[in-house]
C-alpha cells in the first residue's frame, strides 16, 4: 500500500511550519502565525490544522479525488482559497467525502451545508423538513446548514440525470485556508501519480464518472457516455487519463464534453464498475446495458463475433464470415474494414478477399 507523507507533500511551502506529535499526527502553522505579536495579527492569520502524519493512497481517496476533481472547488483565488467544497445531490457521494475528511481529522460538526433548489419549487417543498431529512443523512447538526438558495430553472435534456425535486442539490464547506491548501496540494499529487501507477486510474475514473459522466440513451439503449468540464486543460488531462488507463477507452473531446461510444467500451465500463458509485447513474447504465446486451443489431457485438469467428477459423473471405454469421455481404465488408488494426487482408482467393486476424485486440468495437 502506497503512502503519502504530509511533510514531504508541503515542504515546497517555506512559510509553513510543520511540528510532529507523539500521537502520529502534524500540526501545520504559518510563520505569520507562530510570530504573531498582537491578538490582532493572530485573529487574522490562517488557523493551524492537525492532520495525520501518513495518508494511504487506498480505493477511498483515489475515488474521492475523483469526485473532488468533478464537483469540488479547486481555486485556490479569492474568497474560494479559504474553503473546500462539494457539491453533489447524492448523498451517498456526500458520505463517502465526509468519510475521507474525517479520516484526516475533520469532525462533522466542524462543516457547513447549502442546499440548492430550483426556484420553481419554491412554494412546493416543505424547506424545514427537507433541511432535517439532510441533517440526519449527513449527520451534521442542523445549526450548521445555511439558509436554503433558490436558483433559476434550466431546462435539461432527457437523456441528462434530473435533479430530484425532493431533495435538492447540497454543497458542504470546511472553511479552514490551509486545509484548502493542502487538500489541493494532495489532488494534484494524486493527478501526477495516475500516469505512474496503472492501478489508481479506475478507482479516480470510478469517482469522476459519478460526479460529472453522464449516460445518454436512445431507444432503451446506450449511446453515449460523456464527461463534462469547461476547462480546456482539464478536459486533455481527462482524455488522456482515459488513453493510459489499464482499460481501454478511446475518447474524443466535443465540446464541454470528453465522450466515448461503442459497446466494447460500455462492456469495460460494466466490468470496472464505472457508474456504480452514483446511484441513479448506476441504475441508469445497468439498464440500458442489459437492453444493449439482447438488442439484435449492435455493431460492436457483431465485430467481436467476427474476431472471434476468425481466431478460430483462420483465414476466411467476405462472403463466408457473413454466411457462418448470418450478416450481410456489405455489412461485413464495412467491419471488416473498419478492424483494420486487427484483422489483416491474407491475400485474394478466386478474386475475394482473404481476411486473418492479428494477436490483439480492437480499439474500436
Amino acid at each position: 500500500m502506497s503512502i503519502i507523507e504530509i511533510k514531504k507533500l508541503l515542504m515546497g511551502f517555506p512559510d509553513l511550519i510543520l511540528e510532529k506529535q507523539s500521537n502520529g499526527k502534524i500540526i501545520i502553522k504559518t510563520r505569520e502565525f507562530v510570530n504573531a505579536k498582537s491578538k490582532f495579527i493572530l485573529n487574522h492569520c490562517p488557523r493551524p490544522i492537525i492532520l495525520p502524519t501518513v495518508i494511504k493512497i487506498d480505493q477511498n481517496l483515489l475515488e474521492v479525488m475523483g469526485l473532488y476533481f468533478g464537483d469540488g472547488t479547486k481555486s485556490l483565488r479569492s474568497t474560494s482559497k479559504r474553503y473546500i467544497s462539494f457539491t453533489n445531490y447524492s448523498p451517498k457521494l456526500h458520505l463517502l467525502v465526509i468519510s475521507f475528511l474525517e479520516k484526516l481529522g475533520v469532525k462533522r460538526n466542524g462543516l457547513r451545508v447549502l442546499i440548492t433548489l430550483n426556484e420553481k419549487y419554491k412554494n412546493k417543498i416543505d424547506i424545514e423538513k427537507l433541511g432535517r431529512k439532510w441533517s440526519r443523512t449527513l449527520k451534521i447538526p442542523l445549526d450548521n446548514f445555511y439558509k436554503p438558495y433558490f436558483a433559476k430553472y434550466k431546462k435539461q435534456s432527457d437523456n441528462k440525470t434530473k435533479e430530484p425535486i425532493k431533495t435538492g442539490t447540497s454543497t458542504i464547506f470546511y472553511h479552514r485556508k490551509l486545509f484548502k491548501l493542502f487538500f489541493i496540494e494532495l489532488l494534484s499529487l494524486i493527478k501526477k501519480l495516475l500516469f505512474l501507477n496503472p492501478k489508481f486510474r479506475v478507482p479516480f475514473i470510478r469517482g469522476l464518472i459519478a460526479t460529472d459522466g453522464s449516460i445518454d440513451i436512445k431507444g432503451n439503449i446506450i449511446s453515449l457516455i460523456s464527461i463534462s468540464n469547461v476547462n480546456k486543460n482539464e478536459k486533455n488531462f481527462i482524455k488522456k487519463l482515459l488513453a493510459l488507463s489499464p482499460i481501454f477507452i478511446n475518447s474524443q473531446i466535443y465540446r464541454h464534453h470528453v465522450r466515448f461510444s461503442g459497446y466494447k467500451n460500455y462492456k469495460i465500463v460494466k466490468k470496472y464498475r464505472l457508474c456504480d458509485l452514483h446511484p441513479v447513474k448506476r441504475i441508469k447504465f445497468e439498464n440500458a446495458f442489459s437492453s444493449l446486451e439482447v438488442a439484435k443489431y449492435v455493431p460492436g457485438k457483431t465485430k467481436e463475433k467476427i474476431i472471434n469467428y476468425l481466431k478460430y477459423q483462420k483465414e476466411k473471405q467476405t462472403n463466408e464470415i457473413a454466411r457462418a454469421l448470418n450478416l450481410n455481404i456489405p455489412n461485413t465488408r464495412k467491419h471488416l474494414n473498419e478492424l483494420s488494426d486487427v484483422i489483416i487482408k491474407i491475400g485474394m482467393k478466386n478474386s475475394n478477399i482473404v481476411w486473418g486476424v492479428k494477436d490483439r485486440d480492437p480499439k474500436n468495437t
